[in-house]
């Protein structure tokens, strides 16, 4: 699991996820944080992979749930920056810093 354990129930979300945006997706960014905090999040997919899910009204089961949702969350706020490469309200691109007309508009990723 992200938070190397195989069966974890608790009411509290790994911190991994917030820390990975914070770090690699924050206000100022750029493309090779966007790229590693891709990377960091693959890692964590794969040690998710393996988690214990326990019956449906286990408290093991609710975490993996709660992880997966995370996991969604956090990889389509790295993909949608790392797509939109402008500076754009609060959120700074250091190698990409001028607003561009191009970009005023919505970004949609279907599911895989």
């Amino acid at each position: 699991s992200p938070s190397g354990h195989t069966n974890r129930a608790s009411s509290k979300p790994p911190t991994e996820f917030l820390d990975l945006l914070l770090e690699h997706a924050g206000i100022p960014r750029d493309e090779d944080a966007l790229r590693a905090g891709l990377d960091e999040l693959e890692a964590l997919q794969e040690r998710a992979s393996d988690m214990d899910i326990g019956p449906l009204t286990s408290d093991s089961f609710e975490f993996t749930l709660g992880v997966g949702v995370m996991m969604i969350a956090a990889e389509a706020v790295l993909r949608g920056a790392f797509q939109r490469t402008e500076s754009r309200g609060a959120h700074y691109w250091t190698d990409y810093p001028d607003v561009e007309s191009g970009w005023q508009r919505n970004i949609y990723r279907e599911a895989r």
